[in-house]
Parts: structure tokens; sequence; C-alpha cells
């Protein structure tokens, strides 16, 4: 069975905030970034996990929420 690759680690990092968070925190150390993303079960390579962390940097905490669907994703709803 093939393992989860670089476009399902992009999806996952849209719909989990604390997955993209424990990548931000890692971003430093992508051999130890590329250890976690293995053990959570994706299989990546080295030079797209840098390309990834490159975007992550390049993109705003907002701009991430509305590509993971943000506030729009139910309409309107007011946030506690």
């Amino acid at each position: 069975m093939k393992r989860p690759g670089i476009e399902e680690l992009n999806a996952a990092l849209r719909q989990d905030a604390g997955l993209r968070t424990e990548i931000q925190e890692l971003a430093g150390d992508l051999d130890a970034l590329l250890r976690r993303v293995e053990a959570k079960g994706f299989g990546v390579a080295r030079q797209e996990l840098e390309a990834l962390v490159s975007a992550l940097d390049e993109l705003s905490d907002d701009e991430l929420e509305q590509a993971a669907g943000g506030d729009d994703a139910w309409g309107s709803v007011p946030k506690p």
C-alpha cells in the first residue's frame, strides 16, 4: 500500500491547525521534521518538505485559514 505523500500532507495541514503548528515549530530542523512527518505516516522527499515549509512561511494564518475553508465554510458563524 502506498503511503500518503506531499499532497495528502498539504491537505492535512489545511485541515489540522495542530499539525500545521507542529510543522512550523520544526521548520528550522528539516531532519527532525522529516522524521516527524514520516512517523505520522507520510512519505515525502526532503525537497518536497523544504518547499512546503517555504510555502507555509509565506502564507499568513488568515490565508491558511481561508485555504482550509476558514470562517466562510459554514457561512457567517460567529466565533466564540
